[in-house]
């Protein structure tokens, strides 16, 4: 038998994180130190893959003159890359162990909320949006009352969890103030809670962001949100090590820039997503990173790939590996209708076949999807049955009515471009201007 590796300190667990978000293999961080060291210092010495894993490993630790061109390579200070010994860590002037816990952190509360008011929310939530002297006397007291324990990080997870249990059937600018209120409790709770808790708040707060983030940008399209929310979620998730929360968190953070068409920066969060992705397991969370990549080229206006990135998810829903319990927003009727888009968009002729077969297989709870099917349908059929197109618009519209989607009604203008100007394009127009009023 082969004797194990022995480890002379502990696993890097910061380093491999920060390689994994970047999608990078070992031989990849290696070959980026070894360009480093050629450009910076006109080193010509070779660094081998190998080296980069026994640092992650703890089986070596980086000499200095690597921990220079490792801080170079990923762009993080020392201590963020997890490089720095006992001794010099001591020596910090703060010992806050992520830039979530900082005071002065971009991702505090009042920087959140600073970009809720930009977007306007309901009377309900302003007593938490007020300035500091209003909520800081209460928050004082609260805090130097009573420490965040271990009742508080179960209770707040199964609060998270049952939020997201509610993103089916709530109404969404509702679940979205009580799911951004949560988190901004998490962000509290995590500053307050002793050293010893603070990561087992992470995952929670993680998913709390990550379901605020979805809310904003998917149901409410309240972009500049979404992406503060989507932030503190990939900063929180970084302290979980936990790899399929993060590739869940890199790849909906991806549609954002995506859907703006801005394809190398959602490219660059899908790199990361992959990374975390090789190091776990997962048949439909392989495939639904996949289709995340075709609704990311669709987007980007390469529908040709968005349909080659679907049929890749088709192929890895036939692997194995164990899928995290919440991936349940995902199955083989949401595989399909991002395999219609692409198809429809593309002008494939099993575009409409194929999103029927999402619409036929879609649960009772769908009610979102449903709508954006319905959308696409429509926009299939409206050159050749113009008729029909009207008549899968107008079920859309009735569904949006009463539950409104963001991402829903951004699908009409496709669908009234391609209508003939009369009488059809002019129907749904009437259909829509009957819907408006009920919105508002």
């Amino acid at each position: 038998m082969t004797a194990e590796p022995v480890r002379r300190y502990p696993p890097n667990d910061l380093l491999r994180w920060e390689r994994l978000e970047r999608g990078w293999s070992w031989e990849e961080v290696a070959a980026r130190l070894t360009a480093s060291f050629q450009s910076v210092d006109g080193d010509n010495r070779a660094v081998e893959g190998n080296t980069v894993r026994r640092w992650e490993a703890g089986e070596r630790w980086p000499e200095p003159r690597f921990r220079k061109h490792l801080v170079l390579v990923f762009g993080k200070t020392a201590s963020q890359l997890g490089l720095l010994t006992p001794e010099e860590l001591a020596a910090r002037p703060s010992q806050t162990q992520t830039a979530l816990l900082d005071s002065g952190s971009t991702l505090s509360r009042q920087t959140l909320l600073r970009g809720v008011l930009g977007v306007g929310v309901s009377t309900t939530l302003l007593p938490l949006l007020g300035p500091k002297d209003a909520l800081g006397t209460v928050t004082e007291v609260i805090r130097g009352a009573k420490r965040p324990g271990r009742f508080e990080v179960e209770s707040y997870a199964e609060i998270a969890e049952w939020q997201r249990h509610l993103y089916w059937t709530a109404e969404a600018p509702l679940l979205f103030e009580a799911v951004l209120a949560h988190t901004q409790m998490g962000l509290q709770l995590v500053r307050d809670a002793p050293p010893s808790l603070r990561r087992r708040f992470m995952p929670a707060l993680a998913h709390s962001a990550l379901l605020a983030g979805r809310l904003a940008f998917f149901d409410l399209r309240h972009t500049a949100v979404a992406e503060r929310c989507l932030q503190v979620a990939r900063t929180a998730v970084n302290d979980t090590k936990d790899d399929q929360l993060a590739v869940s968190v890199l790849a909906h953070s991806s549609f954002v820039p995506g859907f703006a068409g801005h394809r190398v920066t959602a490219e660059r969060l899908l790199a990361g997503a992959r990374g975390h992705l090789r190091a776990t397991s997962g048949a439909r969370l392989r495939a639904w990173v996949h289709c995340v990549e075709s609704e990311v080229a669709t987007r980007c206006g390469d529908p040709a790939i968005g349909v080659a990135h679907a049929l890749r998810a088709e192929e890895s829903l036939g692997t194995r590996g164990e899928d995290p319990p919440w991936l349940d927003f995902f199955n083989p009727a949401r595989l399909a209708s991002f395999r219609g888009y692409a198809e429809m968009l593309a002008r494939k002729t099993g575009a409409i076949d194929t999103l029927n077969s999402a619409l036929a297989n879609l649960g009772p709870e769908a009610n979102k999807q449903r709508a954006v099917i319905l959308l696409d349908l429509a926009a299939a059929h409206a050159q050749h049955d113009a008729e029909h197109a009207v008549e899968l618009a107008g079920q859309a519209l009735d569904i949006l009515s009463f539950d409104y989607y963001a991402t829903g009604y951004e699908r009409l203008p496709l669908v009234l471009e391609r209508l003939p100007e009369l009488p059809y394009r002019a129907q749904l127009n009437e259909r829509l201007q009957a819907t408006i009023p009920v919105l508002a």
